[in-house]
């Protein structure tokens, strides 16, 4: 009796493992599916597993379904390099989330690889331009990426890729895109202080399955998807009286939430530029154009844009606006991305973003590493040669 009671138990255990592990083989087989990219990091949330090949869904049709990706032994979507700098060189750190990581166009068409190219042999100097994006980062995670991680590189520029459409929300937890291993500050007696009460270690199967399964990763990717959609619905229909939630990054006079986001958001910056000057580089803040600013086409998905539009004190360039003022008021050298994208796409009518909303295509990888690469030319000539 016991014995079929005990072989009853392992049938009915072993069945659900065979389900799961011909469903992993079907995603595998039919190409859906991501493979995973990040490990759990103790001070920055996550970081990219090191010399990594991986196979995505591709954003971009024009690209086929699968995009192949690699990182090299530095855990950087990057040609493999040594963490000690040549002599001579002149060395570029790129901060910032997926649109400096760059995984939706291939390899040669990113954002770094294109400032690269530009850059080699200004001002007389080998010039590497490092791509340190990581999807999903906020700027309080890229603070400590260049804290904790980047340190070792030995900068002598570090370029801080700021995304107003999300990196002032996912700067506080309850304005936050994901909050699993994302790590946050907040102000203390004006001082920012650090927040990790988000980073927990997963249990080690569930940390397992991460790591290895596509079933795993595909089902918590469209639950999600499933949940930010919700958020984006609830928020678009909220604040009929004013700006609805969903635009205030938009505002002229965010609300009080947005503000202490925006607070917060802004002293990470200059600490940023702080502790770039304390590792003895350079500091340049970028300002990324997202397609709602760019294409009136990026705002069709958005319903009731063209009422919100004609509030007052909504404007597509607010937050440039104001990482202007920020700038002038603590001397930050800063690059607006917007009017070079609103020029390129007025010339060719052809959109800089995936799907008009999307990240950059290789077109808008393109833009932005002319005008990035420009600033950086004219600091270097200027310089001179070492």
């Amino acid at each position: 009796m016991l014995r079929r009671v005990l072989t009853g138990l392992a049938a009915s255990a072993v069945t659900p493992a065979l389900l799961l592990v011909a469903l992993e083989v079907g995603l595998r087989l039919f190409g859906i599916g991501d493979d995973a990219m990040a490990e759990p990091h103790p001070w920055v949330g996550w970081v990219h597993l090191p010399s990594l090949r991986a196979e995505l869904r591709s954003e971009d049709p024009a690209l086929g379904r699968r995009m192949s990706v690699t990182t090299d032994s530095l855990g950087l979507r990057d040609v493999e390099r040594a963490a000690a700098k040549p002599p001579g060189a002149y060395r570029v750190l790129v901060l910032g989330d997926s649109f400096v990581e760059g995984c939706q166009v291939p390899f040669d068409s990113v954002l770094t690889r294109r400032m690269e190219r530009l850059l080699d042999g200004a001002g007389g100097r080998r010039v590497e331009v490092w791509n340190c994006g990581v999807a999903g980062y906020s700027t309080a995670q890229e603070y400590l990426y260049l804290r904790m991680v980047a340190a070792r590189f030995h900068p002598d520029l570090v370029v801080l890729c700021f995304l107003a459409s999300n990196d002032v929300a996912d700067d506080v937890p309850r304005l936050a895109t994901s909050l699993r291993n994302r790590v946050f500050f907040r102000l203390e007696s004006d001082s920012l202080v650090l927040d990790r009460s988000y980073c927990r270690p997963d249990p080690p199967v569930v940390g397992w399955l991460r790591l290895h399964s596509r079933c795993f990763g595909w089902v918590t990717t469209e639950i999600r998807v499933v949940h930010l959609r919700l958020q984006q619905r609830a928020a678009d229909q909220g604040g009929a009286g004013g700006v609805p939630p969903a635009l205030q990054i938009y505002a002229e006079h965010p609300d009080s939430l947005w503000s202490r986001a925006w607070n917060i958001t802004e002293r990470l910056v200059v600490a940023t530029r702080d502790e770039s000057a304390r590792q003895g580089a350079a500091f340049i803040l970028v300002s990324i154009a997202n397609g709602a600013q760019v294409h009136s086409e990026g705002r069709v998905d958005r319903p009731g844009w063209e009422t919100w539009g004609r509030l007052p004190g909504l404007v597509l360039d607010a937050p440039e606006a104001r990482l202007a003022r920020l700038s002038q008021e603590h001397g930050l050298d800063y690059l607006p991305l917007l009017p070079a994208f609103r020029e390129a796409a007025q010339r060719s009518g052809a959109p800089l973003h995936i799907d008009w909303s999307g990240h950059w295509n290789s077109a808008g990888h393109a833009v932005a590493a002319r005008a990035i690469a420009e600033r950086i030319r004219a600091r270097l000539e200027n310089s001179g040669p070492r």
